[in-house]
């Protein structure tokens, strides 16, 4: 009777956070050495505890978050009685730093994100169980899962970038309310403050509100000049003027933080290097003009070559993991992080492309989720086919959500003549087929030594090594 009582969705939302939190801060601990970018972030991070400049190529939410989170883990304490840690290489033991702080805030946006991702789908007007699949399918990829359980960047934009779509359709849904409008600006503006691709986020947001502003501009066309107006300055306010005060105030955070240029030798190259003259004494607007012009400018000159790489036709079919970290042997077992996701997952999210194209007996409502996720999955995929840099696979997993998203919407509407019984067995068989390797790749997730057979069972391809 008891469990009877509890509302749908709040039982939905709990298995939610529970999976979330449950493969995000499990062994966040381990290990106890850098990886991967924590070589970087940790160095930037590291920065806003002794106020001197550092330079990046990206806006600085994610480092102060980051730094945040190291705060809270006693780092600040740690700084005042020992110094700072210098991040030196890939591979360094951390000893007595306090270093889970610095993963801390990237794993709990990475434990949020399947109910976000549950949030959007819902507010989209998908069945409550198509969008809590969608959900688990984030929640039990390894790739979603190792780039959360480190130090990098990549989960806050996803959390923000999401997130901010949820709260737009969400108000989209209440006739757009005000508040919740505001707050996807807000959302906008936070993953645009972790790197650049978040404003794919708030170009999909725009495109729906300026689908839905014509609609209404032709069903109104009496007064179609006041109409226009308004909607004109509501835009405005959403997605131009509210985002841009998210991201100046928080590089006016930055500046602040780092007062100071660092100590170097003659020709050593350190943060204010990148910059011109007198950096440090110039006015809040300038450093900020000056500052992004840079990031833009190194951004599309950059021409480093990494053996990891990948181009961007390549990621959806998984071809080229990146190798994250590998620890010493013991007992003929070594430990290795790949950046590697659930074969399973990222099957699956190709089937919901190509399923979503072809699925036929859409209503008006269906094509509308369709051509929503579609066109996210889109904006955060196509762009990179034009940018020359070196690219990672970690650059699709935007692309990755909106692709399980429609497979869970798809899997739903396609499902949907079957008699239960076969659908529950239907969704059972994926379900283990998930999970099911989700465990069996967990190893390369978490950093668990294997031995050199059990690590050969799960490198599948040679580009995979």
């Amino acid at each position: 009777m008891f469990f009877k009582r509890i509302p749908l969705t709040a039982t939905l939302v709990f298995l939610l956070l529970a999976a979330g939190f449950a493969t995000r801060f499990w062994m966040l601990a381990n290990p106890n050495q850098v990886v991967f970018d924590e070589v970087h972030f940790g160095k930037f991070a590291t920065a806003y505890f002794t106020g001197e400049y550092y330079f990046d190529i990206h806006p600085p939410l994610g480092k102060l978050l980051i730094a945040l989170g190291a705060w809270f883990g006693g780092y600040g304490a740690y700084v005042k009685q020992y110094g700072v840690f210098d991040f030196p290489t890939i591979g360094a033991p951390y000893g007595a730093v306090p270093y889970v702080g610095f993963r801390l805030f990237p794993a709990l946006a990475g434990a949020l994100l399947p109910l976000v991702v549950f949030w959007l789908v819902k507010n989209l007007g998908a069945r409550p169980f198509a969008a809590f699949f969608a959900g688990m399918l984030v929640a039990f990829d390894n790739a979603l899962l190792a780039q959360s359980r480190i130090a990098l960047m990549d989960s806050f934009l996803l959390l923000f970038g999401f997130a901010g779509l949820a709260a737009f359709f969400a108000s989209r849904n209440k006739n757009y309310n005000g508040l919740l409008l505001a707050g996807s600006g807000v959302l906008f503006g936070l993953s645009a403050s972790v790197k650049w691709t978040g404003l794919a986020f708030l170009a999909l947001a725009g495109l729906v509100y300026a689908y839905d502003t014509l609609r209404f501009l032709w069903q109104n066309r009496s007064r179609a000049f006041s109409v226009c107006a308004r909607r004109a300055g509501i835009a405005a306010l959403v997605f131009l003027v509210i985002p841009f005060a998210v991201y100046f105030a928080l590089f006016v955070a930055h500046f602040r933080l780092l007062p100071q240029c660092p100590q170097s030798t003659q020709g050593e190259v350190n943060g204010c290097s990148y910059m011109d003259p007198g950096f440090i004494q110039k006015g809040v607007v300038e450093k900020f003009v000056q500052l992004n012009q840079k990031m833009y400018f190194y951004n599309t000159t950059l021409n480093a070559k990494h053996p990891y790489g990948s181009p961007a036709w390549t990621w959806p079919f998984m071809t080229r993991p990146v190798y994250y970290w590998v620890g010493p042997a013991a007992n003929e077992a070594t430990p290795r992080i790949y950046l590697i996701g659930n074969p399973a997952v990222w099957f699956l999210g190709l089937l919901g492309i190509v399923g979503s194209v072809f699925i036929s007996k859409k209503t008006k409502e269906r094509k509308f989720i369709y051509a929503v996720l579609l066109a996210g999955y889109a904006l955060d995929f196509l762009p990179f086919f034009d940018i020359s840099r070196v690219l990672f696979l970690y650059h699709y997993l935007a692309a990755l959500v909106f692709s399980l998203a429609l497979f869970a919407v798809w899997l739903a509407d396609a499902t949907e003549p079957m008699k239960p019984k076969a659908k529950y067995i239907l969704y059972a068989m994926v379900g283990l087929a998930v999970v099911g390797l989700f465990v069996f790749f967990s190893p390369l997730s978490y950093g668990t030594a294997l031995v050199e057979r059990a690590y050969r069972m799960r490198t599948w391809l040679q580009s995979w090594i």
